[in-house]
């Protein structure tokens, strides 16, 4: 508990200096205000959250969290730059499971709410831009696409980052990507073993895409060939994919083999979308298919198959994790109503042949924009599992949480 106050203290005092700066009364000669600025730009991103889950077969989980993620930036908006950012999470209410004993909090027999205390280094990298050219070296946030298969995990409060190197280069008419990395830092802290801290091997992301016409048109090869005798099945593949986005429609199809020490294998994955706006709301149908071998060992899981996060290990190809893939048909409608967004979803779930059904979800999201820095979020899910599968038991959960960041 003593290390949980002082933890609080520091980010407390780390946010408080900030706003503080920022409303200084101190009187700076202007032109040293300007060439300090031209030199360093501090940033802050701050989120206290308070999440409720409620799962079938384990005790009520209450989580009450604060992250804080203080960073500089170097040079701003020269042709060379660098950017220093540290992740510090804290818990205040401590009655839930971040994962196992190894981490803290730990309630035995609650529900699993994967926000784990943590002090580390998020991202730390030099930086070249020229022109539509970006080059990165070092600890960074790399999200691709929609990242349903590489991504940062935003919505936990402790980030996935990567150590390696990327290049980026845009246009107005196509963009070309590609990353290789050493190492992906995981969302479980500072203070996880194994895997669960870091998945350490070779990884090469390529991503490109091009306008045609009104449509645009993406492809894709990662491959992920991660230390032997690593103990989360699949984690080892090569996924190769193509997409495309036009006139409403999102359609994206992915094949994935094995990679490294992996057994052979191979797997499907596909998704089809469809939007549209009518009036001030906006509707969207979609149906996701993962085969039962596919998975995402590096995507943000979390903003797909509803908000209740029931297939997260699955997707991810966790140990113990197994099923019959996963078909996810699910529609949703969004509009703003007095200045606050709305957002509803269903999903009905099933394996991969629709011979079972796993359960069905409804999620609600509420989203507020208190001030240009200050940003008020409610979600809510409740998915209920069928009978005798695999998924029956249901769950509830629900997050509060304020964004700030400068």
């Amino acid at each position: 508990m003593k290390r949980n106050i002082t933890q609080l203290a520091l980010s407390s005092l780390i946010l408080t200096g900030a706003i503080q700066a920022e409303d200084s009364v101190v009187d700076i000669p202007t032109s040293a205000e300007e060439s300090l600025s031209d030199y360093f730009k501090l940033s802050l991103n701050a989120r206290l959250r308070y999440e409720s889950k409620i799962e079938q077969g384990s005790d009520h989980s209450d989580a009450l969290t604060l992250r804080v993620r203080p960073g500089v930036t170097i040079l701003p908006g020269k042709m060379f730059s660098a950017f220093i950012e540290t992740e510090h999470t804290v818990a205040i209410g401590e009655d839930f499971k971040a994962l196992d004993d190894t981490l803290d909090p730990f309630r035995a027999n609650n529900a699993q709410i994967i926000d784990p205390e943590t002090n580390e280094l998020n991202q730390g990298y030099i930086q070249l831009k020229n022109g539509g050219f970006t080059l990165k070296g070092g600890r960074q946030r790399i999200i691709l696409d929609n990242a349903a298969h590489i991504g940062n995990v935003g919505w936990r409060q402790n980030e996935q980052t990567y150590d390696g190197v990327s290049l980026d280069y845009k246009t107005s008419d196509y963009s070309l990507y590609y990353a290789y990395a050493s190492r992906a830092n995981r969302i479980f802290g500072s203070e996880a073993e194994g895997a669960f801290r870091e998945l350490e091997g070779d990884m090469h992301f390529f991503n490109a895409s091009a306008n045609v016409g009104a449509s645009k048109v993406g492809v894709y090869s990662y491959l992920l060939d991660f230390s032997e005798g690593l103990a989360f099945p699949r984690a080892n593949s090569n996924t190769y994919g193509i997409q495309f986005d036009g006139n409403g429609f999102h359609a994206e199809y992915a094949y994935q083999t094995e990679a490294g020490d992996q057994d052979s294998y191979n797997a499907s994955y596909g998704h089809l979308t469809y939007t549209k706006k009518a009036g001030n709301v906006t509707y969207k149908a979609g149906v996701e298919y993962l085969e039962e071998d596919f998975k995402t060992p590096l995507a943000t899981v979390h903003a797909f198959n509803g908000f209740a996060d029931r297939f997260i290990a699955h997707r991810l190809g966790l140990p113990d994790a197994e099923y019959d893939g996963l078909t996810d048909i699910y529609a949703m409608a969004s509009t703003k109503v007095k200045g606050v967004v709305v957002k509803g979803f269903v999903h009905y779930y099933l394996n991969d042949s629709l011979s079972d059904a796993y359960g069905w979800e409804a999620d609600l999201v509420l989203a507020k924009k208190l001030s240009d820095n200050l940003t008020l979020l409610g979600k809510s899910s409740y998915y209920v599992g069928d009978d005798d599968n695999t998924f029956d038991r249901d769950i509830i959960q629900t997050s509060v949480q304020l964004d700030y960041a400068f």
